[in-house]
């Protein structure tokens, strides 16, 4: 069976938007995995301000940016509320001097969904 020029731009440009999608779902995943680490595990001399930036963006609720904590969240299927619950009871810990999951590496699907990968 003889593939159309039409079917092959088609089959083409799913591949490109498949691995836009992956791209994109890995950018994701990293804007909040630093998120997470400035807020759960300092590292660096401006922790105190790279915590209250990482916070603040946690806690709006903007949906006009594409990079915003709900946005990122609903594109990558973890629930907003989920995952600053989560954040803040890790987050009281640590500040409690109590064991958290952040204490180990971050498994940040984990930490948001309460699923393993």
């Amino acid at each position: 069976m003889k593939t159309t020029v039409s079917e092959s731009k088609t089959y083409r440009y799913d591949q490109d938007i498949e691995r836009i999608s992956r791209s994109t779902k890995a950018l994701f995943a990293a804007i909040l995995t630093r998120a997470l680490k400035d807020v759960l595990k300092p590292s660096y001399g401006d922790y105190d301000l790279d915590k209250k930036q990482a916070l603040h963006w946690i806690e709006i609720n903007d949906v006009e940016s594409f990079t915003s904590f709900v946005n990122i969240c609903n594109y990558l299927d973890i629930s907003v509320d989920r995952a600053r619950h989560s954040i803040y009871i890790e987050l009281c810990k640590i500040e409690l001097g109590m064991p958290s999951k952040s204490s180990a590496k971050i498994d940040n699907h984990w930490l948001l969904t309460g699923k393993k990968l």
